[in-house]
């Protein structure tokens, strides 16, 4: 039932938020409605009538919102006319019925559904749009105010009627300065995390680029220096990866390196840092990990490459270098490091996981 009640998962984090301020409001608002409708005297023939069907129709919107049928942006748009047109009706009532002599309560309840409308207006459109909406029927209620003074059917509220007047005309200055503002905000982080992805991110992998994954690098190195923590480097290359560009093209190339980032990135865990570094060479920094489950890992991703299937090019294979940070090393020593043993996978027949212990003990033999 809960999972039911939950807003889409392909909602954004704003319609999200809408959703469940939509869903609060009315399960909250119509037993209230119910409640001040049965309190209402007979005096008040438009609010009699019109409670029930307001009731009726927040009923029917928030079963739309549970079954998703239609849409949240339709079941909105929906509530902002029919809003509209209960404030208008209200509003004809209330000015121009000589018989009725209405209590300033009652005058605020009307400019606080005007309120409402500019709110919802300001939700589902632009500032633009919303802005002349929100003018628009401020126009509506300004007119319908003139029009019952000068035709002295307002009787002892026109002092009041004038101040709603002004009241309404600020909060549609506020409301639309701070959904302004807000606006500038949102387009600003959104122009920052694109500056961002420009600055950091391989274009065609999505894969950190060498600038970002060297700074990985450089601030994995500071902590395992000042900490005596473990740290490793894996740097892998794609095999006769110019022969693959040679015979089926580079757009081919391309596909492989996505498929290859692709494929090893779930490989890895969270902590550690996957980037490319530059043609077909990747470089993984594996955070707190010791040399031999570096080179576990390594073998791992070795296996999963050389079986996986590549699209129109069939087996593809890479070749790994794996060094672990030793005490006085610099990010440039390690990456060295790792070259030269990424060049001995290579020496040895590629498709294979060189280290330097592996090194190390081949020498003392």
């Amino acid at each position: 039932m809960l999972l039911t009640l939950m807003a889409p998962s392909t909602y954004s984090r704003q319609d999200a938020l809408r959703y469940y301020l939509y869903f609060l409001s009315i399960s909250l608002g119509v037993p209230k409605m119910l409640v001040v409708w049965y309190g209402i005297k007979n005096e008040d023939s438009f609010a009699r009538i019109a409670y029930p069907f307001l009731a009726i129709y927040c009923s029917w919107a928030l079963f739309a919102l549970i079954r998703r049928k239609p849409s949240l942006q339709r079941v909105e748009r929906i509530t902002l006319l029919l809003l509209g047109l209960v404030w208008v009706s209200r509003s004809l009532v209330l000015f121009f019925d000589a018989s009725g002599d209405y209590p300033v309560q009652t005058v605020e309840t009307i400019y606080l559904s005007f309120i409402l409308f500019a709110v919802l207006a300001y939700l589902m459109f632009d500032n633009a749009t919303a802005l002349k909406l929100s003018i628009g029927i401020f126009l509506v209620s300004l007119s319908l105010s003139l029009s019952a003074v000068n035709l002295a059917h307002y009787h002892n509220n026109v002092f009041e009627a004038l101040q709603f007047q002004a009241y309404l005309a600020v909060i549609i200055g506020a409301i639309h300065v701070l959904s302004y503002v807000k606006t500038e905000l949102s387009e600003s982080r959104a122009r920052a995390e694109m500056l961002e992805l420009i600055a950091f991110q391989d274009s065609l992998t999505g894969l950190y680029n060498r600038r970002r994954i060297y700074s990985s690098l450089q601030n994995n190195l500071e902590v395992a220096a000042r900490y005596n923590r473990p740290l490793s480097l894996i740097l892998l290359d794609i095999d006769h990866f110019k022969q693959i560009n040679d015979k089926f093209g580079h757009d081919v190339g391309d596909q492989v390196l996505t498929s290859f980032a692709s494929l090893v990135s779930p490989l890895l865990r969270k902590a550690d840092k996957f980037g490319r570094w530059g043609g077909e060479e990747f470089l993984i920094v594996c955070h707190e990990t010791y040399l031999h489950d570096a080179v576990q890992l390594a073998e791992r991703l070795c296996q999963e490459v050389s079986e996986y299937p590549f699209a129109k090019v069939g087996k593809v294979t890479a070749s790994f270098g794996v060094v672990s940070y030793e005490p006085g090393l610099t990010s440039e020593d390690l990456l060295k490091q790792a070259d030269d043993l990424l060049y001995e996978a290579k020496h040895a027949g590629r498709n294979q996981v060189k280290s330097r212990a592996q090194v190390e003990k081949i020498s003392a033999i």
